[in-house]
């Protein structure tokens, strides 16, 4: 097959332009040199949190884990379960060395451990950043310095976080397009919620209508409820109650678009009244939101923006949910986190996902969306109504 051929086969909906592609590797080899860092050891798994790798290459990692090398200087070589692909192929994600020996992460004599440890000793680094070093195994480890005692081996996972934080004009657009395959997501969900319907058939029209839209990644919540119960979102393997009149719903769509940026929409929808308990929860919810997002621009601190939460809703008798929102982009959840402990602050570029949740008394309501942080502000990114919405 000519590399022509391969192309037609590999094509995406987006592939990232090779400007980009080398902008994101200057950026990484400016923080790694800044670091003293030879040599970056990069893991990626799956679709959700894969980004890392894909960052640097467009390659999207599978199921089990792949591991990146990438020097300050020279070639990647990439290390991962499936055989090595053609040439042709390697080309195309500018992977020259591309190792794939037969590894499953459940099978200890498949531990590719063993063979990234020597090909990390073949380039004789002095100083390993490890991205991904709160989550590696403690084989991987040990077997990284076991081949590599002399070298120093540290965190580096925040230097892929810093440089992938900020977006350019190529992302900010795919992040938009995600944006709007969400809201069609939600457009589906609204048509397909009906009494007498099982929650997974709903679920079902929605990932049919994104994929449709040009989803790559979907995870996906929902839940239904009598109104006297509280609607927590629920995952798939319990998505098996059927829809009844005066139902309370609660939905989350988190996908990523074409080019792989996530992004997500939450929304309540009520199956004829929508209670009065839930009306004022969800408001203050909203509140919520649209108030940090009034004061989320460059500069802000994610502890102001729990401030601004705990302001809000003091005195309200509100128990928070877990976290208010965080940053997306190649994976599903990135820096900067809003809890009080984060020590980076908003940028201009960044895409983030605001999502406050409240409990009143009996009654839960959450509410997010994706907001783009610009110099005079955060911008809304979805066009679903910032409402409770009622089928």
């Amino acid at each position: 097959m000519e590399k022509t051929e391969f192309h037609d086969i590999l094509k995406r909906r987006h592939q990232v332009s090779p400007m980009d592609l080398e902008r994101r590797r200057k950026v990484v080899r400016s923080l790694m040199e800044r670091r003293g860092i030879d040599l970056l050891l990069i893991q990626s798994v799956g679709n959700f949190m894969g980004g890392y790798i894909r960052y640097l290459t467009d390659y999207q990692t599978s199921f089990e884990v792949s591991t990146l090398l990438f020097p300050i200087e020279g070639e990647m070589t990439l290390i991962g379960h499936r055989p090595p692909p053609p040439q042709p192929i390697r080309m195309f994600y500018d992977i020259k060395d591309w190792r794939g020996p037969p590894l499953n992460s459940s099978l200890s004599f498949t531990e590719d451990a063993k063979i990234v440890a020597k090909a990390v000793k073949e380039r004789k680094p002095s100083v390993i950043g490890l991205v991904g070093f709160p989550i590696a195994s403690v084989v991987f480890y040990e077997y990284l310095l076991k081949e590599n005692p002399t070298a120093q081996i540290i965190d580096a996972t925040d230097v892929l976080h810093e440089a992938m934080m900020i977006k350019s004009e190529e992302e900010i657009k795919l992040i938009k397009e995600s944006a709007a395959v969400v809201d069609i997501g939600f457009e589906a969900a609204l048509r397909a919620i009906k009494p007498g319907r099982k929650e997974y058939e709903v679920m079902a029209d929605v990932q049919h209508a994104v994929l449709l839209a040009g989803s790559e990644a979907q995870l996906l919540g929902f839940a239904s409820t009598p109104p006297n119960i509280p609607c927590f979102m629920r995952m798939a393997d319990t998505w098996t109650r059927t829809i009844k009149d005066g139902d309370v719903c609660t939905i989350m769509i988190e996908c990523s678009g074409p080019g792989g940026y996530f992004t997500q929409i939450g929304r309540h929808i009520c199956v004829g009244k929508v209670p009065k308990e839930l009306e004022e929860a969800f408001n203050l919810a909203k509140e919520v939101q649209c108030e940090i997002a009034r004061i989320l621009r460059p500069g802000i601190s994610m502890r102001e923006c729990c401030d601004k939460f705990n302001e809000i809703s003091k005195g309200a008798g509100i128990i928070t949910g877990a976290g208010i929102g965080h940053g997306q982009g190649l994976n599903i959840l990135e820096k900067p986190i809003m809890l009080p402990d984060e020590i980076i602050k908003a940028e201009s570029n960044v895409n983030m996902a605001i999502h406050p949740s409240v409990i009143i008394d009996k009654t839960y309501a959450w509410i997010c969306d994706n907001y783009l942080i610009t110099e005079t502000g955060a911008k809304r990114l979805h066009k679903t109504p910032q409402e409770i919405f009622v089928v």
